[in-house]
């Protein structure tokens, strides 16, 4: 299988605080309404800088590529579908630390429709238009 190579998102924070930051985006095979701890991960990126000056545009590395190495996960995702998760750690508004890296803060959900969505095929009567076909978001 070839292996993603190009960069996938750039990143820009403003905020009133200096502090590193971590941003993350997660690919799961879940119910988007529904979220568990339980949930596989089909892939994770995840970008980290150090934010120096309060109050200006900072641009930060850019979410890297790829490749999941859950077949089963991938294969569920195909089938079924799921959400994409957009993450920080750091610190908030008031200078407050905000998540974990084992608990980051989750500020938005996508959802993901199954690959049956993309040619019509779906016999299941699923509602393929609630879901996303990209990333994009307030990330």
């Amino acid at each position: 299988m070839p292996v993603p190579t190009e960069d996938w998102s750039a990143n820009r924070l403003t905020v009133d605080c200096q502090g590193q930051f971590t941003l993350c985006y997660t690919i799961k095979a879940g119910d988007v309404d529904s979220p568990s701890p339980t949930d596989c991960i089909v892939g994770r990126s995840c970008t980290s800088a150090y934010y120096a000056a309060p109050n200006v545009e900072q641009e930060l590395p850019a979410l890297g590529p790829w490749l999941s190495s859950d077949t089963a996960c991938a294969r569920q995702f195909a089938a079924s579908g799921g959400y994409g998760e957009m993450t920080v750690v750091g610190v908030t508004l008031d200078c407050q630390q905000i998540g974990a890296m084992d608990s980051p803060y989750v500020f938005n959900r996508r959802p993901y429709c199954p690959l049956c969505c993309a040619d019509d095929s779906c016999t299941d009567g699923f509602d393929c238009s609630a879901c996303s076909t990209g990333g994009s978001g307030g990330f």
